[in-house]
């Protein structure tokens, strides 16, 4: 299964280590255009027409897949999007904006968010 990531997953930001286990495939970038919120420490992207997304496409096994649904809990759900690179990869929707992040955010208008 391929996932597509672009916050705190991607190689060298904080919480790239759910991933050892995955192989990197390459970077990418999504088709469509969504718009990508900037919290600070985390991104999330939402249905939108801002930008593409930057990222990293990664090949992961079924318990790992589980290990980030686990992580990205109720916040986040992850959909099939179309890559640059002519592949489909599971992406993580922003569901629900956390309270404590009401009204606290930047739009990413690069769609590149820098960890």
């Amino acid at each position: 299964m391929y996932v597509f990531v672009y916050g705190t997953l991607k190689s060298g930001c904080v919480n790239s280590n759910l991933l050892n286990n995955a192989d990197f495939i390459s970077s990418a970038s999504t088709v469509d255009e969504y718009t990508m919120l900037d919290f600070g420490i985390f991104p999330g992207v939402v249905e939108g027409n801002t930008s593409k997304i930057y990222g990293e496409v990664y090949d992961v096994y079924s318990k790992t897949l589980v290990s980030i649904d686990e992580f990205e809990g109720v916040w986040f759900c992850r959909d099939e999007v179309r890559l640059d690179n002519n592949m489909i990869a599971y992406m993580y929707f922003l569901v629900q904006i956390p309270d404590a992040f009401e009204n606290k955010y930047d739009i990413v208008e690069s769609g590149n968010w820098i960890c």
